[in-house]
C-alpha cells in the first residue's frame, strides 16, 4: 500500500506539493515507509522548479522540506540546499520557513554558514 501511495505522490509530484493538504501525506510519506521510496519521492519533488521553496514556507511542507534534505545525498542534497538557499530570505519572513531556513543553516553538507550568510545579504 506505502509503495502504491508513494509512487501516486511520485507520479503527481507537483500537485503533491502545491496542495495545502497533500503536503501532509508527502511529509507522512517522506517520514514513512522504505527508504527507497522516499529517495524517490524526494527526487520527483526536487525535479519540479521552485517546489521545495514554495513547500519549506507552508505549515505541513516545511517539515517534507527538511525531510528532503534528510534524504538525499550528494548531487541531489546539493541541488536541494540551493533551491532553498536562493529563497532563503522568502523563508525567513514567514512562519514555518523559518523553521526550513534553520534547518538548512544547521544541516551538514554542501552549503556553509557563511554561504548562508552571502545569501541573506543579497549575495546569491
Amino acid at each position: 500500500q506505502r509503495q502504491k501511495l508513494t509512487a501516486m505522490l511520485v507520479q503527481h509530484a507537483h500537485a503533491a506539493g502545491s496542495d495545502c493538504y497533500a503536503r501532509a501525506v508527502v511529509s507522512k510519506a517522506l517520514s514513512h515507509g522504505a527508504i527507497e521510496d522516499q529517495v524517490m519521492l524526494a527526487r520527483a519533488l526536487l525535479r519540479e522548479p521552485g517546489l521545495i521553496a514554495t513547500m519549506a514556507r507552508t505549515r505541513h511542507g516545511h517539515v517534507a522540506a527538511k525531510f528532503v534534505l534528510q534524504h538525499l545525498t550528494g548531487a541531489d542534497r546539493a541541488e536541494a540546499c540551493r533551491q532553498l538557499t536562493q529563497e532563503v530570505n522568502v523563508l525567513r519572513a514567514s512562519r514555518y520557513g523559518r523553521f526550513a531556513a534553520a534547518f538548512l543553516a544547521s544541516s551538514d553538507g554542501p552549503v556553509s554558514s557563511q554561504h548562508m550568510v552571502h545569501a541573506a545579504v543579497g549575495g546569491g
